[in-house]
């Protein structure tokens, strides 16, 4: 008891501290909890954390200026690397784009990070360092990262800092790094130094939901970091207002139905716990749920447990469209979205208006409904399939196939890396286009081989550098297109292969970045908003106002970016457990034959006799 009430005075202490300079500083958390089509929910938590900085001298916000909220490990690591830009996220499993939709964020399987330098002097050093320095930071194996793993991308990777085009000569590629590592695991160890980041880190507010147990007992977890300069012009960034940082956290939990047969669900069944107090020292915490499945069908009689702030009405064939009411909205149109929001500052800013229980957000259906929710329209539109096919461990291949469901042409950039054990043959790349209606027909001749935009390819150098592929290429409208080339495998010494060879080496996923220009965004809106619904809600309720230029913006600066499973590719692998069963053998042979060896070598061989047989039948009697 008396503990808590030291955390309540310090965050107090803090709070009004950092009220002074509540212009330089603020912090932000929002929780979106939505319905997938599958019946799974998922929970996206966004903590964001700001501080004023000028371009001209970046840094200089961590030399002779006190910080209240950002953190100071981070903010200082920034600066002596001389970081523009970082991304770094720890995944647990893999989104399912085809049956959950777009996420929030952009997700790679396991360890991803890349990273751009504001300058090229000393930027492979201050590399291997950030690599180290966030290993320690997040107890994660990133310094495992090296050479061998690590690209230095040119066509599908940019920093979102100067939003120039993706080839545009004027970006200095060089300054940015890239690299993954496939089979990193991430526990609770990598979740506290998450956590202990946040100004309120675990004692308050969203963060509180955060309980180890139940969150990793979920179909889907990741945890990101993301830095980056904020402007005040997305189109045009000639100076910056400051620094931004971003940790994300994205949840799948297994849906309730599957659970207990029941549709119902609360913040309490899904992280253990409710909400008891709000974060002092955010500006604002807001909780976002997805009731459109609610309001799609009536005949469920479904109802929110706890009354809401305010009801969202979001239509997605118009940006823009956004209507704010106190009722919510009957939805007749298919894209059109209808949230709930819980402002956690108004709603536990007092004992009075406090629940007694705490906050328990929830949606209650009958026990007696057996019905079918319609949840909300899935996205399917592109989709990015890749496999490894070959027979054996001397030759293989990898195959990759793009899918077009737009009726317009996009243009996309498909990225891999290939281990340098893998030698891959550029003249075997081809790349094949046919229509979608013919995808499944068994005549061959309707496909036809399309020429790449661009092409960056960097040949492997044994132990040193990967195979570095960034093709750049046009997608024809409701098409499907087949990416394929060779490779041949190479031997490994014994002392390079990873743990348990025989289950195979994992390979990077691979990355599509598919590209939206302004006239498929006036064509055909609404297809990818979901991707920015973060976005959407702290943009209106700052401004009172979102336009439709905004998220077209958003598209064409932020392009949509899917990732690849990994996969595992079978190497010649010696046995090793030939040396365990040697070892075991001979050990056996030295220990069956070391008895008699023993005597016969260390003991004397004597004549002796009995002498009551001696008297009878003298004999002579041999004994060791």
């Amino acid at each position: 008891m008396i503990i808590s009430h030291l955390i309540n005075l310090l965050l107090l202490i803090t709070a009004i501290s950092a009220n002074h300079g509540i212009d330089d500083e603020h912090f932000d958390e929002q929780l979106i909890i939505r319905s997938l089509n599958d019946g799974q929910i998922s929970a996206h938590f966004e903590f964001k954390t700001f501080i004023n900085a000028n371009l001209s001298y970046p840094f200089g916000v961590d030399a002779g200026k006190h910080n209240d909220i950002f953190p100071l490990s981070l903010l200082r690591l920034f600066h002596q690397l001389e970081i523009q830009e970082l991304h770094f996220s720890l995944t647990k499993g893999y989104w399912k784009y085809d049956r959950w939709g777009l996420p929030a964020r952009d997700t790679s399987p396991n360890a991803h990070l890349w990273a751009w330098f504001s300058t090229y002097l000393n930027s492979k050093n201050n590399w291997n360092k950030l690599t180290s320095l966030l290993s320690g930071q997040f107890c994660a194996s990133i310094n495992l990262i090296n050479p061998t793993v690590t690209i230095r991308p040119k066509i599908s990777y940019r920093p979102f800092l100067k939003l120039k085009p993706i080839e545009d000569k004027n970006i200095e590629h060089d300054y940015g790094y890239m690299a993954s590592l496939p089979q990193e695991p991430i526990c609770t160890e990598n979740l506290t130094p998450f956590t202990k980041m946040l100004p309120c880190q675990r004692n308050k507010g969203l963060a509180s939901l955060l309980h180890a147990t139940n969150i990793f007992d979920t179909q889907f977890y990741s945890q990101s970091v993301d830095f980056e300069f904020s402007c005040t012009d997305i189109n045009r960034c000639s100076s910056t207002t400051g620094i931004e940082l971003k940790q994300n956290i994205l949840i799948v939990f297994t849906g309730p139905l599957v659970l207990d047969g029941k549709y119902s669900w609360t913040l309490n069944s899904l992280f253990g716990s409710s909400l008891d107090s709000h974060c002092p020292l955010a500006s604002s915490s807001r909780i976002y749920v997805d009731i459109t499945p609610l309001n799609r069908n009536p005949s469920s009689n479904g109802q929110l447990l706890i009354e809401p702030s305010r009801f969202i009405s979001i239509n997605s064939d118009q940006y823009g469209s956004i209507v704010l009411g106190q009722s919510p909205v009957m939805i007749n149109e298919q894209q059109q979205r209808l949230f709930v929001e819980y402002d956690l500052k108004s709603i536990l800013k007092s004992s009075e208006s406090k629940p007694k229980n705490g906050l328990n957000i929830g949606i209650q259906y009958p026990a007696s409904y057996n019905g079918k929710l319609n949840y909300p329209i899935d996205y399917q539109h592109v989709q990015v399939r890749r496999f490894s096919r070959g027979v054996g461990v001397q030759t293989g291949g990898i195959t990759v196939l793009l899918t077009n469901r737009f009726p317009f042409g996009i243009d996309a950039i498909y990225a891999d890396t290939i281990p340098w054990y893998l030698r891959m043959y550029l003249h075997t790349l081809r790349i094949e286009s046919r229509p979608l209606e013919s995808s499944t027909s068994m005549k061959s001749t309707i496909s036809k081989e399309i020429q790449p935009t661009k092409l960056h390819y960097e040949p492997a150098q044994d132990r040193i550098r990967p195979h570095q592929l960034e093709v750049k290429l046009h997608l024809p409208p409701n098409s499907l297109i087949e990416i394929r080339f060779e490779f041949d495998h190479q031997f490994l010494r014994w002392t390079e292969f990873p743990p348990d060879p025989n289950h195979g080496l994992y390979i990077n996923p691979a990355t599509v970045t598919f590209l939206f220009d302004d006239n498929h965004q006036s064509s055909d809106p609404g297809y990818t908003y979901e991707r920015f619904l973060p976005r959407i809600f702290e943009s209106y309720f700052k401004n009172n106002s979102f336009s439709t230029s905004t998220i077209a913006n958003l598209q064409k600066n932020y392009p949509l970016r899917l990732y690849t499973e990994p996969l595992i590719i079978m190497m010649p692998t010696p046995d090793f457990s030939m040396p365990y069963n040697v070892i075991c053998l001979v050990s056996t042979a030295l220990s069956i034959a070391f008895g008699p060896i023993y005597n016969l070598t260390t003991r004397k061989v004597m004549i002796t006799k009995s002498q009551a047989a001696a008297k009878k039948n003298p004999k002579r009697f041999f004994f060791f």
